[in-house]
């Protein structure tokens, strides 16, 4: 369990604690039992700004619990199991295309990074992440990234 600090994003602040539902392990071997075309790679925005780096990540339809977010040397690897568990109250569908989704996405990060204050939330669809510049090259640290 990742325990989150006060994290100050944009105007909000968000106290508490983070709980993925799956472990690094269990996410990585739920995706690499997919087959490659029903995992989805989710289209990136990536803006420099004077102070930090913003992600702009399109994942719509899931929740914070889903998100894995680590970084390894420099790598961002963003990882999504979201599962719709079936509830018996649920009227009949006509159609019915939402399923099971898997997305993961890997990004080599600039070198001069604070990894250890990377930050995300995720909101209306949208995973947005804060990497803070650095004037020195980022420590080969492996470091999970709470999500709010």
């Amino acid at each position: 369990m990742l325990t989150a600090h006060a994290t100050h994003f944009g105007n909000e602040v968000y106290p508490g604690q983070f709980t993925p539902l799956f472990s690094e392990e269990e996410m990585i071997m739920l995706l690499n039992n997919k087959l490659n075309k029903e995992v989805c790679h989710p289209p990136v925005n990536m803006i420099e700004l004077p102070n930090f780096y913003l992600l702009e990540v399109s994942i719509p339809g899931v929740n914070r619990e889903d998100f894995l977010i680590c970084v390894n040397e420099n790598i961002l690897s963003i990882y999504v199991v979201h599962a719709e568990f079936e509830d018996k109250g649920m009227p009949t569908y006509r159609m019915h295309e939402f399923k099971n989704e898997y997305f993961d996405r890997h990004l080599v990060l600039p070198d001069k990074i604070q990894i250890e204050f990377i930050t995300a939330e995720y909101r209306d669809g949208i995973l947005k992440i804060r990497i803070p510049k650095s004037n020195e090259k980022s420590p080969d640290l492996k470091v999970k990234v709470a999500v709010y």
